[in-house]
């Protein structure tokens, strides 16, 4: 009875649906992320979730957070329309486009001529992999999961050739779901040298001119949409950016540890640097040895793969600043699918009856290797069970962000808000003189200042309350000369803190201070 299961050519995608949903099924009963992006893109967007012509040509004219994503912001108006603010039916449609763009990643490793299970294992791993939890699990990342579920149908029915009018469709649905799609036509031409192992650029134009068209047309609309900090941008910065996030997003794929819902800013240190160099050789180093072993293969089969991982990581490879931040797991979605596939295609030769295979010392291990997979998924599967338990809401993911060693600034800040909203003014306290004693990284000055000036105040205001004034009074008059009230956003905001410092000066006996203080507000 077991065989007659195994052998039903419909078990590997049943297995992966039940087991993907199994993985994540806990997060089915997480709350909208209040407080981090879920407010921008539902709770705080009622308004523009109900369904009428209106607002579906508002999402056709409008960005939201910086990006351009008509089709995901109908699926959230799919998802008010039935659950109202409930969030099930919202974790619910995201496993469900996850759940399409991992059969999608198997059918495609089946073309490739992977075998059978082991498709389906390095599909999982894709499906399981800890990176994937914050593209899943967070509300807001719908646009990762729907744009690649059409990102990944779309190759599958450019390499089979079955109907290019649906890969148009599926290419034009991922790019309205999130404008990272603008990099799918490259990797048609990547899939065309693959199947042809020849260059052959005018019957590739013919094929894919109106890819590129597409293409054409979304630029603009992806330039004038997207969140672009450009702010103390420098070439030789973003470099080095890219460099790191290069080989950052190769390694988390094969070894992820020390994941964070907010990484730091990358830093320019001399271990930084060593652990970016030695990471580079090991890749050289195993590029050299495929190579050597079998040329053809590694010309043919992994260049195009890992190009088309580098193309697909393009625009969100940190050259261009995105945001606050350089990388992210989310980022890894697409680009870590091509880096499987390539395990895969290294695997199947391996075991095939290849130049590989013939050579003495490269026979593997059939069954060691097997075991050592399936520790591995069960190794993986635990540590997305661990990870996604922290994103049952905003002051857990804060949290588990600032363990990161080194935290970011932008975590460790909104951290600080929190507590000091709280009450929890010796946490919100401790929190500040992290920020301020942490080592700059490659911030710019002025940015940095921001970064310290608003941890200074945030330690004024925590060392006010703690009844410590002779501290809160000497942060106050050290940083007061750089804040005034559109630092705020408001003049209630910047009195605030003179009637902090008056109360201080008075409570020290600084009284002719305090005087000078309180005509200030009323000259105000």
């Amino acid at each position: 009875m077991l065989n007659q299961i195994l052998k039903w050519k419909y078990t590997p995608q049943l297995l992966l649906v039940f087991l993907t949903a199994l993985t994540y099924s806990s997060s089915a009963s997480f709350p909208l992320l209040e407080g981090w992006d879920d407010h921008v893109y539902v709770s705080g967007n009622t308004e523009r979730l109900v369904f009428s012509f209106d607002n579906i040509l508002y999402w056709l004219s409008h960005p939201c957070e910086g990006c351009y994503l008509p089709l995901t912001m109908y699926s959230y108006m799919l998802d008010y329309a039935v659950w109202g603010l409930n969030g099930l039916g919202y974790h619910l449609q995201n496993i469900f486009w996850h759940i399409i763009a991992v059969l999608a990643v198997f059918s495609i490793m089946k073309w490739f001529r992977i075998s059978l299970w082991l498709a389906f294992a390095l599909s999982l791993v894709f499906s399981i992999h800890p990176q994937r939890v914050e593209s899943v699990v967070w509300i807001s990342e719908r646009k990762d999961v729907m744009c690649a579920a059409f990102y990944f149908w779309s190759i599958f029915f450019w390499l089979t050739e079955k109907n290019k009018k649906m890969t148009l469709m599926l290419f034009i649905a991922a790019i309205l779901s999130k404008s990272m799609a603008i990099s799918l036509p490259i990797i048609f031409l990547m899939g065309e040298y693959y199947s042809e192992n020849r260059i052959n650029l005018k019957a590739w134009f013919t094929k894919l001119w109106p890819f590129f068209i597409v293409v054409l047309v979304f630029i603009p609309v992806t330039i004038m949409s997207q969140d672009i900090n450009r702010e103390g941008i420098s070439l030789l910065r973003q470099s080095y950016v890219l460099l790191h996030n290069v080989i950052w997003y190769v390694q988390m794929t094969f070894f992820s540890g020390g994941l964070s819902p907010i990484y730091p800013r990358v830093i320019l240190s001399i271990q930084e640097i060593f652990m970016m160099t030695t990471w580079y050789l090991v890749f050289i180093i195993a590029a050299f040895a495929i190579s050597r072993g079998n040329k053809t293969f590694f010309k043919n089969g992994i260049v195009p793969l890992f190009c088309c991982f580098l193309v697909s990581l393009a625009p969100v490879a940190g050259f261009l600043p995105l945001g606050a931040i350089d990388y992210a797991d989310r980022y890894s979605y697409i680009p870590s699918a091509f880096l499987w596939i390539m395990v895969g295609e290294l695997m199947t030769n391996s075991f095939s009856k290849g130049p590989l295979s013939e050579k003495k010392g490269h026979m593997i291990n059939f069954k060691l290797m097997t075991y050592i997979g399936i520790l591995y998924i069960l190794l993986l599967a635990f540590m997305n069970f661990v990870y996604s338990s922290i994103w049952t809401d905003y002051y857990s993911v804060l949290k588990a962000a600032c363990v990161h060693k080194p935290p970011s600034y932008m975590a460790l800040g909104a951290l600080g808000d929190i507590e000091l909203s709280r009450g929890n003014y010796e946490e919100a306290a401790k929190i500040a003189d992290r920020i301020i004693t942490r080592p700059k990284g490659l911030e710019t000055q002025k940015g940095y200042a921001k970064i310290i000036l608003k941890a200074k105040y945030t330690k004024a205001f925590a060392s006010y309350n703690l009844k410590n004034k002779k501290e809160a009074l000497r942060i106050f008059e050290e940083i007061r000369q750089d804040l005034n009230v559109d630092s705020f956003g408001s003049a209630e905001g910047y009195n605030n803190m003179v009637k902090m410092m008056i109360d201080c000066c008075n409570s020290l006996g600084n009284k002719e201070k305090a005087e000078k203080l309180k005509k200030e507000i009323y000259n105000k």
